[in-house]
């Protein structure tokens, strides 16, 4: 196991794709709070009002680390990984050499599952800097809150590669994958949830919200510090990641590595 984990984490490092993600979501993470700052300066330089930048609380970024399109960015990357090794053949030659077939699987999602750390600390640093860079920033006494918010986030991105994982290994359906990867990291499965609470009304079954138990949808709703969805986003997390890794390793283990 520890061998495959080696090697996993060499080809993800040797990744094109996730060097270039690391780069665009640092950017990205910090023009977009620079830009978000410069746009409202030039907002009150209009109205003849002066601008006088907020005190930002260290807590506040730990609850939103993730802006724009980084969440897609992630999932991408989630999608591209895990089933590059059944493109390339790499896979074949290698589940010969392991005791328990599973094992290519484990390792993988270990490997993914540090990859979204890596991600989210790196937009973490990116909003960080924007912001250092906008005004002050205030570490306040809630950043043991705004730490639990983070770890929680990044138990949903989890809960949702383990979903994507079973597409690309366990269906081994790379198409499916990424247009799943694009509809969650977008938010675009948002209107379907609409569609289903819609529904739901219909048949006299009311009070339900379904965007209080998907991973995509939690991402952007859950907070520690105001106490926020924290329960609804633990069980989705821990049950969605549980339930699709199960899944995965049943479907690889039955089906020929070709």
């Amino acid at each position: 196991m520890r061998n495959l984990i080696s090697m996993d984490f060499y080809r993800l490092k040797k990744s094109k794709l996730f060097i270039g993600s690391l780069i665009a979501i640092l950017v990205m993470s910090f023009g977009f709070i620079f830009a978000e700052v410069a746009l409202t300066n030039s907002i009150a330089s209009f109205t003849g009002e002066a601008f006088i930048p907020a005190g930002v609380t260290f807590s506040s970024i730990l609850e939103s680390p993730l802006v724009t399109f980084a969440p897609l960015l992630i999932l991408i990357n989630v999608v591209s990984f895990s089933y590059l090794d059944l493109s390339g053949g790499y896979v074949k030659n290698i589940v010969g050499q392991t005791k328990r077939k599973a094992d290519v699987v484990v390792s993988k999602l270990f490997v993914i599952v540090m990859m979204n750390l890596i991600f989210m600390v790196v937009a973490l640093l990116g909003v960080f800097l924007g912001r250092l860079a906008t005004g002050p920033v205030i570490f306040d006494d809630m950043i043991l809150a705004g730490l639990g918010t983070f770890a929680i986030k990044w138990l949903l991105i989890n809960a949702a590669s383990a979903l994507l994982l079973f597409f690309s290994n366990g269906l081994r359906n790379k198409v499916i994958g990424i247009i799943l990867a694009v509809l969650l990291g977008t938010g675009a499965l948002n209107l379907a949830y609409m569609g289903v609470n819609t529904g739901l009304n219909a048949l006299g079954v009311h009070g339900v919200d379904v965007t209080n138990f998907l991973p995509s949808s939690l991402l952007g709703s859950v907070s520690v510090a105001n106490g926020e969805l924290v329960a609804n986003s633990v069980i989705c997390a821990v049950v969605v990641f549980a339930l699709f890794t199960t899944l995965t390793l049943i479907l690889f283990k039955k089906r020929d590595v070709k």
